[in-house]
């Protein structure tokens, strides 16, 4: 590219790159449309070889870089981290050998590929590989440290909290490991009964436990040990739903010690930490089977977002998670009944409010919904099995089942399981041809 026209003819390729990948996203990633951002991946790639020859030119690898990290992180929320690492890895690299680029002011966005690679590895079952990297990048952050102070490059308090959160940030990283690698490498000859609950953690100062411990080791404020315990509970493999622990003893104890922190630093740090960490955290107690520490934290979110989203003009967002954390109380409270007899009522009634409450956020959290549809599906199975489908009672089912289909389809669904679609689609068929049948007989009943 000729410097007169490169800007033009890179801007005018990077939006159509741009235009592509949003046609391509959606909620559900077929195959086609892997292959599709796959083939824009290595188009944006290409481009940034040739401006790798060009200094002046550092800008657009920046520009590059920035695309190619919205894409892949659409492909890690579609489970395709193992297609999205080596692009990430790139990308990150590229910024390393353009020197201009290397700098303090690009510290942050440098940090946040790094970031972006380990939690590849993490998703690919791949921790050592991760927290090598993590200590790699931690490396180069510290050599541009030190090389911007012996050219001695006015230390400012911008730059200072940059080295500070991008080394608190690639800690986190190594953390996710180290902290259940630690337990493993140094086992106790004796074992003592493990912790199978987070009332078995005495309410006691820091430090309880092992994992606190290096908790105040590795980071030196509590923001901090905060987003360590977020990174090192955060599994991209978890479903929303249901809620489980893990089956190993093991495991479990370091869990329960890493939410028995987080509580700790939450109960004091509320109007310190950002919300979406908190609400993080918070979902991270349902997910790990916590049901009166989600409960609480839960309700105590609710008023602290009901009273700012008054006062803040960002409203939308916060009525969103407002929202989302209403129906998610509702679906750990719909978890705890105890369906072993089923309840028809109970079941139609918690079918009917999952399909009005949650089919308008479905784009925001198709996941949670689908979860729900495939959980609430199985319960109104069992009861469609114990009626007998001549029984007029039975035809109450056909407008929660006609619903629960929409919200189904709504889903794709039959992109992720085409049986189970065509189940409901037969089961639904099934009610509408025995509701024409009881209608019939009850207009013509002596007729044979």
């Amino acid at each position: 590219f000729s410097p007169q026209n490169s800007s033009f003819c890179t801007s005018s390729l990077f939006g159509r790159a741009t235009v592509s990948t949003c046609c391509s996203s959606t909620h559900i990633l077929s195959q086609k449309g892997l292959c599709k951002l796959l083939h824009l991946l290595n188009f944006i790639r290409i481009m940034m070889q040739a401006f790798q020859q060009h200094e002046h030119l550092c800008w657009q690898i920046y520009n590059g870089s920035l695309h190619i990290y919205t894409i892949c992180r659409y492909l890690m929320t579609m489970n395709c981290s193992a297609e999205a690492l080596e692009y990430l890895l790139w990308a990150s690299i590229s910024l390393e050998l353009s020197i201009p680029l290397m700098t303090a002011k690009c510290l942050p966005w440098i940090v946040t590929l790094y970031c972006a690679v380990c939690h590849c590895y993490y998703n690919n079952h791949a921790a050592v590989q991760a927290e090598e990297f993590a200590r790699r990048a931690l490396g180069k952050i510290n050599e541009l440290a030190k090389l911007e102070e012996q050219n001695e490059v006015p230390a400012t308090r911008e730059t200072q909290r940059a080295y500070k959160e991008a080394s608190i940030k690639l800690a986190a990283m190594i953390f996710k490991r180290a902290v259940f690698e630690a337990r493993r490498r140094h086992k106790p000859i004796f074992r003592i009964k493990t912790k199978s609950t987070l009332k078995d953690i005495p309410n006691v100062p820091w430090p309880r436990t092992s994992t606190e411990r290096m908790l105040m080791g590795l980071f030196d404020s509590s923001a901090a040990q905060f987003l360590g315990i977020l990174e090192a509970l955060w599994d991209s493999t978890r479903r929303p739903l249901p809620s489980r622990m893990p089956d190993d003893p093991e495991l479990q104890e370091i869990n329960l010690e890493l939410l028995s922190a987080g509580i700790s630093i939450l109960s004091v740090l509320w109007k310190s930490l950002p919300i979406m960490s908190a609400m993080r955290f918070i979902k991270m107690l349902f997910q790990y089977k916590q049901p009166d520490a989600f409960t609480e934290l839960a309700r105590e979110m609710l008023q602290v977002l009901s009273v700012s989203s008054t006062q803040s003009s960002h409203y939308s967002q916060k009525g969103n998670t407002l929202h989302f954390l209403s129906v998610l109380t509702r679906v750990f409270l719909c978890f705890q009944f105890e369906f072993n007899v089923f309840s028809k009522s109970n079941t139609l009634l918690l079918l009917h409010y999952f399909c009005n409450a949650l089919l308008p956020t479905l784009i925001l959290y198709v996941y949670l919904v689908l979860d729900v549809v495939l959980f609430l599906w199985g319960k109104v199975k069992l009861g469609i099995q114990r009626d007998q489908l001549h029984n007029l009672e039975f035809t109450h089912y056909l407008e929660k089942v006609d619903n629960y289909d929409k919200v189904a389809f709504a889903c794709d669904l039959a992109t992720v399981d085409c049986i189970m679609t065509a189940e409901m689609i037969h089961t639904l068929a099934i009610l509408l041809e025995s509701t024409a049948e009881c209608s019939n007989q009850s207009a013509h009943p002596g007729e044979f």
